[in-house]
Protein backbone atom coordinates (compact mmCIF):
# COMPACT_ATOMS: atom_id res chain seq x y z
CA UNK A 1 0.00 0.00 0.00
CA UNK A 2 1.21 3.53 -0.75
CA UNK A 3 1.77 5.57 2.41
CA UNK A 4 2.69 9.19 3.10
CA UNK A 5 4.34 10.63 6.18
CA UNK A 6 6.40 13.54 7.41
CA UNK A 7 9.18 11.32 8.82
CA UNK A 8 11.69 9.41 6.72
CA UNK A 9 10.68 5.81 7.49
CA UNK A 10 12.94 2.95 8.48
CA UNK A 11 12.82 0.07 6.01
CA UNK A 12 12.01 -2.36 8.85
CA UNK A 13 9.96 -1.70 11.95
CA UNK A 14 9.24 -4.56 14.35
CA UNK A 15 6.29 -4.06 16.67
CA UNK A 16 5.93 -5.96 19.90
CA UNK A 17 4.21 -9.27 19.52
CA UNK A 18 2.71 -12.01 21.60
CA UNK A 19 2.68 -15.79 21.58
CA UNK A 20 5.93 -15.82 19.59
CA UNK A 21 4.52 -13.77 16.68
CA UNK A 22 5.68 -10.23 15.87
CA UNK A 23 4.15 -7.69 13.52
CA UNK A 24 6.61 -6.16 11.09
CA UNK A 25 6.18 -3.13 8.84
CA UNK A 26 8.33 -3.23 5.71
CA UNK A 27 8.85 -0.13 3.59
CA UNK A 28 10.57 0.51 0.29
CA UNK A 29 10.55 2.82 -2.75
CA UNK A 30 10.79 5.93 -0.57
CA UNK A 31 10.46 9.20 -2.49
CA UNK A 32 10.18 12.77 -1.28
CA UNK A 33 7.82 15.51 -2.35
CA UNK A 34 6.88 18.88 -0.94
CA UNK A 35 3.36 19.80 0.11
CA UNK A 36 1.69 23.18 -0.40
CA UNK A 37 3.23 24.47 2.86
CA UNK A 38 6.78 23.59 1.81
CA UNK A 39 7.01 20.58 4.15
CA UNK A 40 8.87 17.48 2.95
CA UNK A 41 6.54 14.51 2.56
CA UNK A 42 7.83 10.96 2.23
CA UNK A 43 5.88 8.54 0.04
CA UNK A 44 6.62 4.83 0.14
CA UNK A 45 5.26 1.33 -0.30
CA UNK A 46 4.46 -0.37 2.99
CA UNK A 47 3.26 -3.83 3.94
CA UNK A 48 2.49 -5.35 7.32
CA UNK A 49 3.38 -8.98 7.95
CA UNK A 50 3.35 -11.31 10.91
CA UNK A 51 6.47 -13.39 11.49
CA UNK A 52 7.60 -15.90 14.06
CA UNK A 53 9.89 -14.19 16.54
CA UNK A 54 13.38 -15.62 16.38
CA UNK A 55 16.96 -14.92 17.23
CA UNK A 56 18.52 -12.51 14.72
CA UNK A 57 15.08 -11.48 13.43
CA UNK A 58 16.37 -8.29 11.79
CA UNK A 59 19.11 -10.21 9.97
CA UNK A 60 16.53 -12.73 8.75
CA UNK A 61 14.28 -9.93 7.47
CA UNK A 62 17.17 -8.09 5.79
CA UNK A 63 18.34 -11.27 4.06
CA UNK A 64 14.81 -12.07 2.84
CA UNK A 65 13.39 -8.55 2.51
CA UNK A 66 12.06 -8.77 -1.07
CA UNK A 67 10.54 -12.22 -0.52
CA UNK A 68 8.79 -11.17 2.70
CA UNK A 69 7.67 -7.85 1.17
CA UNK A 70 6.17 -9.62 -1.86
CA UNK A 71 4.39 -12.14 0.38
CA UNK A 72 2.94 -9.20 2.31
CA UNK A 73 1.77 -7.59 -0.94
CA UNK A 74 0.11 -10.83 -2.02
CA UNK A 75 -1.84 -10.99 1.27
CA UNK A 76 -3.07 -7.37 1.14
CA UNK A 77 -6.82 -7.19 0.96
CA UNK A 78 -7.29 -10.75 2.19
CA UNK A 79 -9.09 -11.30 5.48
CA UNK A 80 -6.67 -11.65 8.40
CA UNK A 81 -5.69 -15.12 9.51
CA UNK A 82 -7.55 -16.30 12.60
CA UNK A 83 -5.87 -15.76 15.96
CA UNK A 84 -4.78 -18.66 18.13
CA UNK A 85 -7.82 -18.05 20.33
CA UNK A 86 -10.16 -18.16 17.32
CA UNK A 87 -8.55 -21.35 16.07
CA UNK A 88 -8.86 -23.05 19.47
CA UNK A 89 -12.49 -21.97 19.74
CA UNK A 90 -13.24 -23.38 16.28
CA UNK A 91 -11.60 -26.69 17.22
CA UNK A 92 -13.54 -26.87 20.48
CA UNK A 93 -16.81 -26.21 18.65
CA UNK A 94 -16.00 -28.86 16.05
CA UNK A 95 -15.24 -31.38 18.79
CA UNK A 96 -18.47 -30.56 20.60
CA UNK A 97 -20.40 -31.15 17.39
CA UNK A 98 -18.88 -34.63 17.15
CA UNK A 99 -20.14 -35.60 20.59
Amino acid sequence: MKVQGSVNPDAIWVKEGKNGIVTVLLRKNVTTTTNEYGDIIYEYDEVEVQLADRANLIDYIQNNFDLIFNEGLAKEGLPPEPTIEERISALENALLNLI
